[in-house]
């Protein structure tokens, strides 16, 4: 979900004159959390299953996420990622 909601933050840059700042910094956190993502989804495969809307079942036991609890963990995966190093690219400066 974190992973989604940054791409479509993305798109929304490139309308910003300084934009390209934001999509480096975008780009970068989105590499870092795919790579996180496909090493997590092989150990999780047969942990978690998404059963539809909000609801998971996690290790045999079955939990539901209220949107806000969504929106607050999306939230602190984001943060968390952003702490990290950025690879900034050269741009050209758009008039």
């Amino acid at each position: 979900m974190a992973i989604k909601v940054l791409k479509e933050d993305k798109m929304r840059f490139e309308e910003f004159k300084l934009g390209y700042l934001y999509q480096d910094l975008n780009d970068t956190v989105i590499k870092n959390m795919e790579k996180d993502f496909y090493k997590l989804k092989g150990k999780m495969f047969n942990k978690v299953k998404h059963l539809g809307g909000t609801k998971y079942r996690i290790n045999n036991e079955v939990v539901e996420y209220t949107p806000g609890d969504l929106k607050e963990l999306t939230t602190k995966t984001i943060k968390e990622y952003f702490n990290g190093s950025v690879e900034w690219k050269e741009h050209i400066w758009k008039e």
